[in-house]
Parts: structure tokens; sequence; C-alpha cells
């Protein structure tokens, strides 16, 4: 079933109803449109079949917090789960949140076009080069905010981050 956002309108007080996930013709390869990751990312190991791994990158010399303004903060998220990965970036009070399953889908925004430049996980280090080239940010890897539910995540996505 396909979600939809509905609002109302002042006017007539009628729904308009438009789709949140919208497909973007893209072709990718590894962990692309059609994959299952099904386990998680390389280095890392886990019997729950719901496990997670996300990642939250900030522009300040402080640990990335969990509470953080999309108007006002330049954010690199990294959302990677069994049945699908995602991305969202912020930074000039604009946005784009990315989500990668059996296609490339503009989650909610899509501000700056990215979900039909948006690369197989492998290559997600580049893409963020670019982006920070582009914008003229750095993101803090060395304060990445990480969440996971399997033990030894952290250590591996830390190690992961040096080379993003």
């Amino acid at each position: 079933m396909k979600r939809v956002e509905t609002r109302r309108t002042t006017r007539r007080n009628r729904q308009i109803t438009r789709p949140l996930d919208r497909p973007v013709a893209n072709t990718l390869d590894d962990r692309g449109p059609g994959t299952r990751l099904g386990t998680p990312p390389r280095g890392i190991a886990s019997d729950n079949p719901h496990w997670f791994v996300e990642v939250g990158l900030d522009v300040v010399d402080e640990p990335a917090g969990q509470v953080w303004n999309g108007a006002l903060d330049s954010r690199f998220h990294l959302y990677v789960y069994p049945e699908e990965w995602g991305y969202f970036f912020c930074h000039g009070s604009r946005s784009s949140w990315i989500r990668v399953a059996d296609a490339v889908r503009v989650h909610g925004a899509d501000d700056y076009a990215l979900a039909s430049h948006t690369p197989p996980l492998r290559d997600l280090s580049a893409f963020v080069r670019d982006l920070e080239i582009q914008h003229r940010i750095k993101f803090r890897r060395d304060h990445a905010l990480i969440r996971s539910n399997i033990d030894e995540a952290e250590e591996a996505v830390r190690g992961w981050l040096v080379t993003l």
C-alpha cells in the first residue's frame, strides 16, 4: 500500500493527496534498486533479522547530536536496514531524503535533486565527498553519531567513516 500525505485546504475543505515516496529512474548495481541487504554491511555480523545501522554526520566540532534543525544545520545521515538503505542531507535550509530498496525513491523532499545521482551504497564515500566540495562544508567523521542494535557495529562503522 502506498503511503500518502493528506492535508486540508482552507478554501473548499477538500482533501488533497500526494505520494510521499516518488520512484526515480536510476540504474544502480551493488546494494541498489532490486536488492535486499539481508546481512549487515561488511565487517558487522548479526543474527538479528531486524538489525539496523544509522550514522549522523554534522559539521560542528563536537559530537553530532540526536537533536538538530534542518533549517539551520548541515547534516548527512545514513540509514541502513535489511530491506533498504537511504540517506538524508540538509544544508542551507534545504533538504533531500532518499531511500533505496526496489527503486530509488524521494522520501518527502529532494531540494538538491540528489535522487537521480544516488550511487550504489559501495560508492557512497565519493558521493559524500562531492557534497562536501560542492557545498563547501566538511562533515566531522570523528564526531559521528552512530546508532545500531548490533553490539560491535560502532567500532566497524567508525573504521569505515575514516575512509568516507
